[in-house]
């Protein structure tokens, strides 16, 4: 039993305990990534805690559904469904208290460490490019940027550069 407790009851509640202070830490810095420090962080916590608790039920509660050669077969059903599962409840909760639009997709990916989809930033022709102020907007308290003219910045070329 979780957290060496003789009965189921108070090792799920020393399980729950466990996920929400480890989520609550995660909130911390997510916060922060997203610029969001007017979020509780024990309010982000508790709520993954709850929604993995209720995502968690519901998975075991569908596997129940399988025949029962497909779930023992050493777990790699269990598992392979887990993935998604958990991709799911993290993206549910960036959406709840983050990013309602998902329109910082690259951050959300960045903060869950997950690899971004899409094409690479340098595989945009230059019309179609756009700065991480385009992005992500504005932050207040931030340094405003001055974009120099075209053409105003020479870069060297092979030919003006000087080899020794």
């Amino acid at each position: 039993m979780p957290g060496g407790a003789s009965s189921p009851a108070v090792g799920y509640l020393v399980f729950g305990g466990i996920k929400f202070a480890g989520y609550s830490l995660a909130a911390r810095s997510i916060s922060k990534r997203y610029q969001r420090t007017d979020r509780n962080a024990y309010a982000v916590g508790g709520t993954r805690t709850l929604i993995g608790m209720m995502a968690g039920a519901l998975y075991i509660g569908l596997l129940s559904f399988l025949p029962q050669k497909v779930v023992a077969t050493g777990g790699l059903v269990f598992l392979a469904g887990l993935l998604p599962m958990r991709i799911a409840e993290w993206w549910l909760l960036l959406w709840l208290f983050y990013d309602r639009g998902f329109a910082r997709k690259q951050l959300g990916c960045a903060s869950s460490r997950l690899p971004r989809s899409g094409p690479s930033p340098s595989t945009f022709p230059r019309s179609q490019a756009r700065s991480s102020r385009e992005v992500f907007g504005s932050v207040e308290g931030s340094p405003r940027t001055v974009r120099k003219p075209r053409g105003s910045t020479r870069h060297p070329t092979p030919s003006t550069l000087a080899f020794e």
